[in-house]
């Protein structure tokens, strides 16, 4: 067995199975062979059919077919019952046979007896298994058990999965809460311009390159999007009025990410730069008009 640690808990990683309860009427001619149904499973679902412990969120996550991680189609014994469950009604056995098509391989796990709404459990021993009832009228039903394997590593990531997205979703709501802060600071970024273009008096300007090169990026930005960051547009457009916070973060979250990285880097840059505020005493002399713009996007920013 493979030991994988999930966020701190110690886990197994196991063979994943998927089950099918298999109806087979007694008393009806046999039918002919059917034609091989086919099931379509994912690495997601079968690690929470599987695994114990998981809270209902983390199921509903694991089963909304947002994440599916591997999937592949496999050869079904469903709707075949009459083809594979053998009963012997005067010996009360019931024989169920193993279903192999291709690289698919369903064996008989478990068997009742269904009457009048009352269940009687069978036990199967290598397939085959007794019951107890004697009427005549009733139906049995075998339950099927696939079994495969899922690589450990995808086993860990989808099981860690549920936990990251929940505070990817608390990262992002902190992000959106800020709306009003980027849109101040891109209102009002162009008195940032002016403490790095050498437009001031004296053509007096910030000395960091570094923080010229994230005021230009803003400001492009900015332009680009008539007046708006990204990351703007990104939270009014997508993420609020998406219809699910968990669908939009598992499909454009890294997108998302990206996005703030990259302007909070930017701001990150200015707020942290002591030549700012020095060169902002420029900008007040020169328009009174610009320094409240600048007060403005400064206080915003710092406040991010």
């Amino acid at each position: 067995m493979t030991r994988l640690k999930r966020l701190g808990k110690k886990v197994t990683a196991v063979i994943l199975s998927l089950v099918l309860a298999i109806p087979a009427l007694t008393f009806s001619p046999v039918s002919a062979l059917a034609a091989p149904q086919t099931v379509t499973l994912n690495a997601a679902g079968l690690v929470a059919a599987n695994f114990e412990g998981l809270s209902a969120k983390e199921v509903a996550i694991l089963t909304s077919g947002l994440m599916n991680g591997t999937t592949f189609t496999v050869a079904s014994p469903d709707g075949m019952g009459d083809t594979l469950i053998h009963v012997d009604t005067e010996g009360r056995t019931i024989t169920a046979d193993t279903y192999t098509e291709g690289a698919a391989v369903w064996n008989p796990v478990s068997a009742r007896i269904v009457y009048a709404g009352i269940y009687e459990d069978v036990t199967l021993t290598g397939g085959t298994g007794s019951f107890s009832y004697t009427g005549n009228d009733y139906r049995v039903e075998v339950v099927y058990e696939f079994r495969t394997s899922v690589d450990a590593a995808e086993q860990l990531k989808l099981l860690n999965a549920p936990y990251y997205i929940a505070k990817g979703i608390e990262y992002l709501d902190a992000v959106c809460d800020e709306e009003a802060g980027f849109y101040t600071i891109g209102a009002n970024v162009s008195a940032l311009v002016k403490l790095a273009d050498g437009s001031l008096p004296g053509h007096v300007k910030l000395s960091s390159q570094a923080t010229i090169d994230a005021i230009n990026r803003l400001n492009a930005d900015v332009q680009a999007n008539g007046g708006y960051f990204t990351i703007d547009l990104m939270i009014t457009d997508e993420a609020d009025a998406a219809d699910s916070r968990t669908e939009y973060l598992i499909k454009e979250g890294a997108g998302f990410r990206d996005a703030v990285v990259q302007i909070y880097t930017d701001l990150s840059q200015i707020a942290n730069d002591p030549n700012v505020e020095q060169v902002s005493n420029a900008l007040q002399a020169y328009s009174t008009t610009e320094y409240n713009k600048y007060r403005r996007a400064i206080n915003s920013l710092k406040s991010i």
